[in-house]
């Protein structure tokens, strides 16, 4: 039976180039209320320098990575870049665009440097050791003598370092919100983890099974941006009343 809502077809809300561009327009979304009230003073935000700048160069390299895989998969395939392929890039270019933004406002009120505590020191070379290994696994993806077996084995390694990556970048945040959570706002987190949970749909529809590693990346974000907004909604440590 041809069924419509508000003038579409059901078979719309069943695409992945549906909720592919809408995981990007939410993502823009969020970036746009985190940079509003991180320019609001002491009523908005106050994002973490070590944080973001792994985001920055993380979600870069990620972005990059994932527009050359798929790429590669087209020209495989003799085809061209089509609303499929740019609705699956629309997020993480979003995302890697709009994290160097945050970073340059941390850099720009002097903030945005090579982490120096060891609550931020510790995760920083973890993350950086983790981005040059699953940079490295890519690249050992692209060698065309290897036989299907290890492709896959290596494209699952890959799959792994940069989610781990992903969850260690967000170590200095949360413990810093975890300690002051005035410092952030819940909205920006609650509206990136609607994107990413759209993303992970895109990626179910277009994967037709949610047992695929590719479901990791949006289902470990939905999990640490859901967390960052709950954390944000904490109301912050008070100083205990001086007794007389």
């Amino acid at each position: 039976m041809d069924v419509t809502f508000l003038g579409l077809h059901t078979e719309v809300f069943a695409s992945e180039i549906l909720w592919g561009l809408l995981a990007g327009v939410f993502q823009i979304l969020g970036y746009m209320v985190y940079i509003k009230l991180s320019q609001d003073g002491d009523e908005g935000v106050d994002p973490n320098p070590a944080t973001w700048l792994m985001f920055s160069y993380g979600t870069t390299v990620l972005a990059f990575l994932e527009w050359r895989f798929i790429a590669d998969e087209v020209a495989e395939k003799g085809g061209v870049f089509g609303p499929s392929e740019f609705a699956i890039l629309f997020l993480p270019i979003a995302c890697a665009l709009l994290s160097i933004r945050v970073a340059t406002i941390c850099w720009k009120r002097g903030k945005l440097r090579i982490p120096r505590e060891a609550g931020e020191v510790i995760p920083f070379a973890i993350d950086i050791c983790l981005t040059v290994a699953y940079v490295g696994v890519w690249f050992a993806t692209t060698n065309d003598a290897l036989s299907e077996h290890r492709l896959e084995e290596l494209t699952l390694l890959f799959l792994v370092l940069s989610n781990m990556s992903t969850c260690v970048s967000f170590a200095p945040i949360v413990q810093n919100t975890w300690k002051s959570p005035q410092d952030e706002r819940a909205l920006p987190w609650f509206i990136w983890t609607s994107a990413y949970a759209m993303h992970g749909i895109a990626t179910y529809l277009d994967e037709k099974t949610l047992w695929t590693p590719l479901i990791m990346y949006p289902a470990s974000c939905v999990v640490l941006h859901g967390l960052m907004a709950l954390l944000a909604l904490r109301k912050p440590h008070l100083p205990a009343p001086l007794r007389s």
